[in-house]
């Protein structure tokens, strides 16, 4: 492989499975700050499935594909299983020309999967992962030549003790070249691999995660106190999003807090790979703070406006910045 590569994606790939249910309750409470909604199906019954979609997914997987969208060379990082569900994982991201020379098969386990539900209260949903294959890759199978030649690196949630040192021999590639390094950790690494999370936030440059994950990651419920705990561990950049409250966005002088587009929503399943695909892509063209913003949030508006991952994004990014000339988005900046 001789051809330069703009950013490598390391971390799940997956089959997503999109089901939509109205016969089921919902539950909620108050903990340590946060409103916990809960999806509730009563016990011993059989649910009417009103919709069934099967599209591709995984985190790493999609922000490598929504690059695309935005010109960018990509390689995604990972392992499979050799099966059907595998095998349409690589086709999928031969068909978006992303480079596949560091993913593998493995015929023990199967390919990872996500089951999301849509319920009738809104356009989140809740997500039962299998994690499969992805967290069987070692650092040993990693394909060197793909992290050399890539101009930055984003890691996503991989949890199996074989899977977290893959992630830290990529960081150690790119820390050997002084390259840029984002961190997109899930509740999955969150919740099993806290340790493991901490130590890569800390390794990387630009953190990407929502509200509630930011919480979990620092251990403060003020959002204040968990971006100070953040830049503590010499992050440059950091991007949170809070749902339909919108997004903030800050480089540890300035924080800018912006809410969505005014779009008619239709699902929110890929929008913060989407969003986290929109500063990387700010980051490596040298975007203002706002500029970041602005771009990160529309370009996750795409994806929410159509159901599905990695769908509705426009074929030219001149589009995008037509989007956000023609869409008033009333950011607030103030002094952090």
């Amino acid at each position: 492989m001789s051809e330069m590569i703009d950013v490598a994606c390391i971390g799940s790939a997956c089959i997503d499975v999109i089901i939509g249910v109205s016969d089921v309750m919902r539950l909620q409470t108050f903990d340590q700050g946060f409103v916990k909604k809960y999806t509730a199906i009563e016990y011993s019954t059989k649910l009417n499935v009103e919709e069934l979609h099967f599209v591709t997914g995984g985190s790493a997987a999609n922000i490598s594909v929504d690059l695309r969208y935005l010109n960018m060379k990509t390689a995604y990082i990972g392992k499979l299983g050799d099966d059907f569900l595998g095998h349409e994982c690589i086709k999928d991201l031969e068909d978006n020309n992303v480079n596949i020379d560091s993913v593998f098969l493995d015929k023990s386990v199967a390919t990872g999967l996500s089951v999301i539900l849509l319920t009738p209260w809104g356009k989140d949903r809740s997500i039962l992962s299998y994690k499969g294959a992805n967290n069987l890759i070692t650092p040993d199978e990693l394909n060197d030549d793909i992290i050399k030649k890539s101009r930055a690196l984003v890691w996503t949630s991989l949890t199996s003790k074989t899977a977290t040192a893959t992630i830290q021999r990529c960081i150690d590639l790119m820390k050997e070249k002084n390259a840029p390094i984002f961190a997109a950790p899930s509740m999955s690494i969150l919740s099993k691999k806290l340790d493991s999370a901490i130590e890569f936030v800390k390794q990387s440059d630009v953190l990407s995660l929502n509200k509630e994950e930011l919480t979990v990651l620092t251990g403060e419920s003020n959002l204040e106190d968990a971006i100070q705990k953040v830049f503590s561990w010499n992050i440059k950049l950091i991007a949170c999003t809070d749902g339909k409250n919108g997004s903030y966005v800050t480089d540890g002088t300035n924080i800018i807090t912006a809410p969505i587009y005014k779009i008619d929503a239709k699902d929110t399943t890929g929008a913060g790979d989407a969003f986290m695909a929109g500063v990387i892509y700010s980051k490596l063209n040298n975007f203002s703070l706002v500029e970041t913003t602005k771009f990160a949030t529309a370009f996750s508006a795409f994806e929410c406006m159509v159901l599905g991952v990695r769908e509705g994004f426009p074929s030219k990014v001149e589009e995008i910045f037509q989007f956000i000339d023609n869409n008033e988005l009333a950011l607030k900046e103030r002094t952090f």
